[in-house]
This record gives structure tokens, C-alpha cells and sequence, in this order.
């Protein structure tokens, strides 16, 4: 049995639980977590130890709660002076310093954030977020304990996981050679990246980063681990972002073969494809990466990342029929098998949009035999069917969005739109226009604007009270193409849009937020690489959070500086989900709480004030369902969503309970495109279907 020990909290160091004063300082101990802080001293007059989660190098890290912050978990990492030589002080000073200068100019969903630093005569402190979890080091360890020996070098993990830490790893090493200057993090290895219950990395410990100099030849101190540090870092020049891919080809290689690089530094074994598509591509460019001259590595994190992302998805739908077991990677590729691979459509929910090929042809007819005169009878024609059948004709499948005043409503097919008024069913403005009806339009808060998203990824604000549109967004930078996605929303204030535009193909990812009357950028940031699908504005318009491919969610503050604030990883009902560009995620009306669901569920929410999070537990009949549609009660205790059973959910905040659905489509509706709204009482919600129609669904009684 482990014998139970006390936390000082002055000094954090562990003492016996018979011990009255701590060994280190001599401070009087208490029993940390009582409520009479007198009685326990808090670290700094504000940081209450609860236990010792680390030791490495020159620090102790603990898990402590943070008084000032409704006892918010953090991580206090703290470095003893008094035990430690002259030299070592110093190296620990300089790494402590170095790590409190980078982190607190960085902000990455794969970095801790850095809420607090300072120090006593005896010690330095550093407060970050705590992540619950383990190292990767600690987990392939475990990982491999519980897998049966082999006799050959094998991969440690499953190859789904190692392409989600690869793509991981090239976010955030991207992210920083991207600062200016670039700030390499020199030390990439297991031990230095935590690993959360859900999957989510973090790279910890920059004691050793540094940012790039210009016209340097040489680190000024070589630095980095055998087995994982470039050949550059041992002083024969200085260290770039090139460093950084060498040491994330060196892990790669370790989890792809099961070979420690430590053991046999700058030694690296083919690696076997184990019959597995996509891992022999993924090889040969592991081989590219930790080539010993730095010139014959890949060009940059970026390139990595899209040649990874591509092989990703060109195994994901091989040709039938398993290959071969091949060597690669090595000098011989004799006897190598080609896969021929197609190329996926990423997994979404299904679309229904009117046809237009008999109207092409129609048009092509008038053209051909009646020249201008047939065709602009042609267009006349189409005009009066269109103002006669556009209120009743069910070919069109529209997704509605109702205005703040609860009575103006968009609706909007593929090039296709109409503005009207619920209460008489009454068209107010109507017609043709390029609009892409699958990303959801947004309403001013004064109900005069909507904006939505033409085909191309342009946006486009219209006044539907003058009839008249402006463009406030270029199209898609990356072109038109099926795995290009734009979402957006209008702050509650109205002075911003939030746009994200994303393409899953290449990995560029471009997140602005607009003045919607200029279209002026106010911020941006197009450092990021996984999709971003849905996102939504805090009620007092400072935070806005995202919700991406990955199932993580981010906030952001927008007001008054574009900084990112936290990150949350999703629970998932699949570690390793198929791509997909369904998500939800909607803001409580009194701000405490974001609801959001991964892909197949389960729903969840999460505090960015308190950082905790709660999932409701979903029944057998709920699980593995896609969500569409979530809104809040006003009230804040029932959240409402549709789900890819073409029913309704309902779940009781306060209860956690997921509530019965209901059964309210027809076969062959869409419910992803229908749009659900509470009333004020909080008792029900309407429902707008694709064909217009409206429904009113109460809350299932428990």
C-alpha cells in the first residue's frame, strides 16, 4: 500500500504524513484541501496543492487548484534553487525563463496555456492548464505491457492512431515555425508530449526552445536528446525547423517499427508495411525526414502534414485485396507492391438538391433553335414558374434560418432564394442567386441582414429590406472543390461575422472575423489545419468558439485583442472517427456552458470559465448518432437537436439526462437541412422543414 503524504504548500515538496513541518522549508504542514486556508498555506497566497503528478530535470510539477478561480485545476510546475549547484541553478534558471518568455507568446490548441508565473528566494513557479492524462512515453509503455512479445519489430500502436499523432504533431510544430522568427522546440521525444484520455498531444517542457536567428552558423550551447535530436544539434550548426522534422521522423520511425532511437541514434532499420495501405508511402517519407544532411529533408511541417493527410485518405479506400508484406524505407525497394488507391469524398450526411439537368438541356434547346429571342422567353418562362411554385413546389429542399424579430425567415436551395414571412406564409423577396444551401445562413441582430455562402466560398450580405447584396469575402483561396467548406455567424452585438473557411484536401484552414459593413478583416489566423465545421459567439460577443474535423473545440477572445484562450477535446464515441464535416456547437444563453457533439455523439458541455466538462450519457438507442441543429432553451436547461434518425433530441441540462425523441420527418426528408427554433417559454420548439413546412414538437415528458 502507498503511503499517504502531505503536500507543503508553501514549497510543494511531499512529507510523511507524520510529519509536523515540511523537511525542505520548515513550514508548519496542514492537510491541503482544508477549508480554512490559514490552516493550509496556499503557494503564493493562491494556489492550494492537491498532489504530485511529476519530477523531471529541476522541477516538481504538482495538480493544484487555483483560489482566485473558483478552484479552477491547474498545473504548478516549480523549480527548488536551494537544491541545486551553482551551475545547475543557473541552466535552470535560464530554461525556466526561456519557457515562461516562449509560452506566454504562444497560443496552439497542442500547447498548455500559461496563466501565471513568479517566484520566492528559494523557488521559481510556473501555472498551466493541467492536462489529465499521461506522457507518451508513460503510454506506450503501457501499450506495449499489455501486447504480447513478438520476435520481429512491429508498430506500438494501432496505424489509425499513429496518423492522428502525426497530424497532431504537425499542427503544432507547424504552428510554431510559423512566428516570427521561428521558434524551433528542439526536444521532440515521447517524454516530452502528454497524451489526454482522449487523444489529445500537448508538447510540454520548452526549456530548451528557441527562437531562430538569422546569419547564426552555430547554436550558442548544443542541446537535445540522443536518438531524437538532429545531427545540427550537436554543434555543427544551428538549429531549424528542420531540426524539428528530423526528431518527428526519428518518432514516427519508433512507433511505425517499435525501434527505440535511443539505443541506436541516427540508425534507422526499414520499416515493413505490415500489409497495411498507406504505411509504405508513410516510410518512405518517415526515410525523407530523418536523412542526415538537413538539405535533403522535406522543405517544411507543412509539406509533411499534406503528404501525410493525402496518404491518410488514399489508404482509406484501397483497391480490393490485401497486399503483400513489403520492406521499405531502406536502400533495396526491389519487390515493392503498388496501391492503387481512389480518392474518398469526405463522409457527410445526405443532401438532397433539386436537378438541374433537365433545365441545362431546356436551356441548351432554346439557345439552339430560337436564338436570343428563344432564350430570353426562355428565361421569362423559368421567372414566372419560379414566382408561382416557389412557395409550394416540393422539388425545393430549402434550409430555412428564422430572424432574431422570430417572424422574418430565410430559405435557401441551391441557387435558389427566398425571404418570408412565417405568420402569412407570405414571399417578400425571392429569386436566383449563387448560394450554397448547405452552409447555414446567419441573421443580424436587428433581423434587416442575412449573409450566406455562395458555391465558391465567397460571402455575400444581403438587405433584404432595399434588395441588395454585397460581397464581403473573396472566394476560396484553395479553389472550388467538394472538400472546401465554408461556416459562419453573426455576432449577437452585430459588429462582427466569424468566417472559417477550410479545405480538407490541401489542409489550409483560414478563420477571419469581418466588420460586416466594410467586410474590412478586423483578425484572422490561418494557422490552422484541421477543418473548422461549425462555430458560434458567445452572448456578449468577446469569445467565439470552434468546433473542427477532430472533434476539439476552441475559443476564442475576440474582443478586445484575437487571442486564443482554451481548447476542449471532445469525448468521442470513436477514437479514431471517419472523416467527416458534421459538427455542432452552440453557446448557453447565460454563457457558462458550450454544447457541442463529435462525430456519432455523445453530446456534451463544457465551461470555459470553470474548464470542467459533463457528457450526458446516452441510451443504446442514441448512440453513434450525428447531431444537426442544436439549439438552447431560452430558459438554458434543455438543449434540442435533430439527429441522423430523422427524430428529435432532447436532453435536460440540469438532470443530465437525455430525454425520449421524437419522430417528426417523413421518409426521405433531410433533417440536417430542417431548422428547429424554441419558443420563449422553453416548453417546445418549432420545427421549419426542408419543404418549409412548420412543426411543433413539446419537450417529452420524463
Amino acid at each position: 500500500m502507498t503511503a499517504k503524504m502531505l503536500y507543503c504548500a508553501r514549497c510543494g515538496a511531499a512529507n510523511s504524513s507524520q510529519d509536523v513541518t515540511c523537511f525542505a522549508c520548515q513550514n508548519q504542514l496542514g492537510l491541503p484541501g482544508d477549508d480554512d486556508d490559514t490552516a493550509s498555506e496556499l503557494i503564493g497566497g493562491r494556489y492550494r496543492v492537491l498532489a504530485q503528478v511529476g519530477v523531471g530535470g529541476f522541477a516538481t510539477v504538482y495538480q493544484v487548484q487555483d483560489t482566485q478561480e473558483k478552484n479552477a485545476i491547474r498545473a504548478l510546475k516549480q523549480i527548488n534553487l536551494s537544491k541545486l549547484t551553482a551551475q545547475q541553478a543557473i541552466e535552470a534558471t535560464d530554461a525556466f525563463n526561456r519557457e515562461v518568455r516562449l509560452l506566454s507568446q504562444l497560443a496552439h490548441i497542442n500547447l498548455p496555456h500559461v496563466y501565471h508565473h513568479f517566484t520566492d528566494p528559494e523557488h521559481w513557479y510556473l501555472v498551466m492548464d493541467f492536462i489529465e492524462g499521461e506522457t507518451l512515453e508513460r503510454y506506450l509503455e503501457l501499450q506495449v505491457s499489455s501486447t504480447p512479445a513478438v520476435a520481429q519489430p512491429a508498430p506500438l500502436l494501432p496505424f489509425d492512431e499513429i496518423f492522428s499523432i502525426a497530424l497532431q504533431l504537425c499542427e503544432v510544430l507547424s504552428y510554431l515555425h510559423g512566428r516570427q522568427p521561428p521558434v524551433i522546440f528542439r526536444d521532440l521525444k515521447p517524454s516530452n508530449i502528454m497524451r489526454s484520455r482522449t487523444g489529445q498531444l500537448y508538447l510540454i517542457d520548452f526549456g530548451i526552445a528557441r527562437r531562430f536567428k538569422p546569419g547564426q552558423a552555430r547554436d550558442t550551447i548544443p542541446f537535445g536528446s540522443p536518438g531524437y535530436a538532429a545531427p545540427e544539434q550537436y554543434g555543427k550548426a544551428q538549429t531549424t525547423p528542420a531540426s524539428d522534422i528530423f526528431s518527428l521522423g526519428a518518432l514516427l520511425h519508433y512507433l511505425l517499427s517499435g525501434e527505440d532511437p535511443v539505443e541506436n541514434p541516427f540508425k534507422f532499420s526499414p520499416i515493413s508495411a505490415y500489409g497495411q495501405s498507406g504505411v509504405s508511402e508513410l516510410a518512405t517519407l518517415v526515410e525523407r525526414m530523418v536523412r542526415f544532411n538537413s538539405a535533403e529533408r522535406p522543405s517544411s511541417i507543412a509539406e509533411i502534414y499534406r503528404e501525410i493527410l493525402l496518404i491518410k485518405r488514399a489508404g482509406s479506400n484501397p483497391r480490393s485485396g490485401t497486399p503483400a508484406p513489403m520492406r521499405v524505407g531502406g536502400a533495396s525497394t526491389a519487390g515493392q507492391v503498388q496501391i492503387q488507391t481512389s480518392w474518398p469524398v469526405l463522409t457527410r450526411r445526405r443532401i438532397r438538391r433539386r436537378a438541374i439537368l433537365v433545365g441545362c438541356t431546356v436551356l441548351g434547346v432554346a439557345v439552339a433553335f430560337g436564338g436570343v429571342q428563344g432564350f430570353n422567353a426562355y428565361r421569362q418562362a423559368k421567372a414566372l414558374r419560379l414566382q408561382e411554385n416557389i412557395l409550394n413546389d416540393n422539388q425545393f429542399m430549402y434550409t430555412s434560418v428564422l430572424a432574431p424579430d422570430g417572424h422574418t425567415c430565410v430559405s435557401i436551395d441551391t441557387d435558389i432564394f427566398l425571404v418570408w414571412d412565417i405568420r402569412q406564409n407570405r414571399p417578400i423577396w425571392d429569386g436566383e442567386e449563387d448560394v450554397n444551401p448547405r452552409p447555414e445562413p446567419t441573421w443580424s441582430p436587428d433581423s434587416r441582414h442575412f449573409a450566406t455562402v455562395a458555391g465558391d466560398g465567397s460571402v455575400t450580405v444581403w438587405d433584404w429590406r432595399q434588395q441588395q447584396t454585397t460581397h464581403v469575402v473573396a472566394a476560396y483561396p484553395f479553389g472550388r472543390n467538394l472538400n472546401a467548406n465554408t461556416c459562419l455567424a453573426w455576432s449577437p452585438d452585430g459588429r462582427y461575422i466569424a468566417v472559417a473557411q477550410s479545405d480538407a484536401e490541401s489542409g489550409k484552414v483560414d478563420l477571419q472575423i469581418l466588420n460586416p459593413t466594410s467586410g474590412d478583416v478586423i483578425a484572422s489566423d490561418s494557422s490552422l489545419f484541421s477543418p473548422i465545421l461549425a462555430l458560434d459567439w458567445s452572448p456578449d460577443s468577446k469569445m467565439l468558439v470552434t468546433n473542427n474535423a477532430q472533434d476539439v473545440l476552441n475559443v476564442y477572445e475576440v474582443s478586445p485583442l484575437f487571442k486564443w484562450r482554451h481548447t476542449y477535446a471532445l469525448p468521442r464515441a470513436q477514437l479514431f472517427p471517419h472523416e467527416h464535416i458534421d459538427a455542432v456547437v452552440r453557446w448557453s444563453p447565460d454563457g457558462n456552458w458550450i454544447a457541442a457533439a463529435p462525430y456519432q455523439g455523445p453530446l456534451s458541455i463544457w465551461s470555459p470559465i470553470t474548464i470542467q466538462g459533463i457528457t450526458f450519457a446516452d441510451p443504446a438507442s442514441h448512440r453513434n448518432l450525428i447531431y444537426s441543429g442544436l439549439k438552447w432553451s431560452p430558459n438554458g436547461k434543455h438543449l434540442a437537436a435533430f439527429n441522423s434518425e430523422n427524430n428529435m433530441s432532447f436532453w435536460n441540462v440540469s438532470t443530465k439526462q437525455v430525454l425520449d425523441t421524437s419522430s417528426v420527418f417523413s421518409v426521405g426528408d433531410d433533417s440536417s437541412r430542417a431548422t428547429l427554433y424554441w419558443r420563449s417559454d422553453s416548453q417546445s420548439v418549432d420545427i421549419i422543414d426542408v419543404h418549409r413546412r412548420i412543426i411543433n414538437i413539446p419537450i417529452p415528458a420524463r
